[in-house]
């Protein structure tokens, strides 16, 4: 391996979250550049990467398994989901099986991988706290997958209660990992999956105040979109929503559409990013003149803001 490839596969492995788009990107561009230059390794892991790359990316975006899942097929099928222990000797490819668990085509699959990933440890084994971090990396990423799974798919009572039961099971086995090794951003996401999984506000509450305390941006805007997104979701919270959350979540499904993050939209509005923020959590009423400020940005009515809220839950579950 020459030094150019060997430093995208440690930027690589060093992506332990998905939620950071950005970095992502640049990445998946770094990897498209080698490849125009250089050949691919004999198992393509740089074709590889560069497909799971774009469908994480589209995950994070859009929230849409099925159209994330067609963009890392190629890899899952160069990789034989799963099934070739082989191809799991090494940890590279194991990073790759590892990161595609929140965009699997279901569940199942999902659960499917993760098993294949363990099994690979038993026949390879790298040593405690190598695997203690792999088995960390899968176990939030299949929480996410069991998350999504509850909320957003059409699940038989049967489904729903194994659904629920792997996702006690994996829960716990990630939130032992991370408080072994501190990880704190990684726990407030941890927590904010369970509150939304069992509709409960106090868990929900205490995943976000934890991800305050660590004032990165892109943890909070993560956990900013996963709120947005399953709350309104009668499958996951039986409360009904406030005035107050409605506006909320209807702000933040027209910025996301527009491809605006908090910060820019803020300043485009004329407001600061703390304002947009507590207005997207529900957590205050919009002054007339800051709704003012936000539909002249927009480019909508006021009207626009009394619409049925089913509409936003029928987007999320198309």
């Amino acid at each position: 391996m020459d030094s150019g490839f060997l430093s995208l596969v440690n930027e690589f492995l060093s992506l332990s979250n998905t939620y950071d788009t950005e970095a992502m990107r640049a990445l998946q561009e770094k990897f498209e550049k080698y490849l125009k230059e250089n050949k691919d390794t004999a198992d393509k892991q740089i074709e590889n990467t560069i497909n799971l790359l774009k469908g994480l990316i589209n995950y994070e975006e859009t929230n849409n398994i099925k159209s994330s899942y067609e963009l890392i097929l190629p890899m899952l099928t160069n990789l034989e989901f799963g099934t070739n222990m082989e191809l799991l000797r090494g940890n590279y490819n194991r990073k790759l099986l590892i990161m595609s668990i929140s965009i699997c085509k279901s569940h199942e699959q999902a659960l499917q991988f993760l098993n294949a990933i363990e099994d690979g440890f038993v026949f390879y084994p790298k040593g405690k706290e190598v695997e203690e971090y792999y088995k960390r990396n899968m176990y939030i990423h299949i929480t996410d997958r069991l998350l999504y799974a509850k909320g957003l798919e059409i699940l038989s009572e049967e489904e729903v209660a194994e659904v629920e039961e792997l996702f006690e099971e994996y829960m716990e086995k990630a939130k032992i990992l991370c408080v072994n090794r501190k990880y704190v951003a990684s726990l407030s996401i941890l927590f904010a999956r369970e509150g939304l999984f069992h509709g409960d506000k106090d868990i929900l509450d205490s995943g976000t105040h934890l991800a305050r305390s660590r004032r990165e941006s892109k943890l909070l805007n993560y956990l900013d979109r996963s709120l947005n997104q399953y709350r309104a979701l009668p499958t996951l919270i039986d409360d009904p929503l406030t005035e107050k959350e409605k506006f909320g979540i209807l702000l933040r499904e027209l910025r996301l559409a527009r491809k605006t993050n908090l910060e820019d939209f803020a300043k485009m509005a004329g407001l600061s990013p703390g304002t947009i923020r507590i207005l997207e959590h529900g957590d205050d009423k919009v002054r007339p003149e800051t709704l003012k400020k936000i539909c002249e940005t927009l480019g909508i009515t006021e009207d626009y803001f009394k619409q049925d809220i089913s509409i936003v839950y029928k987007k999320a579950t198309e």
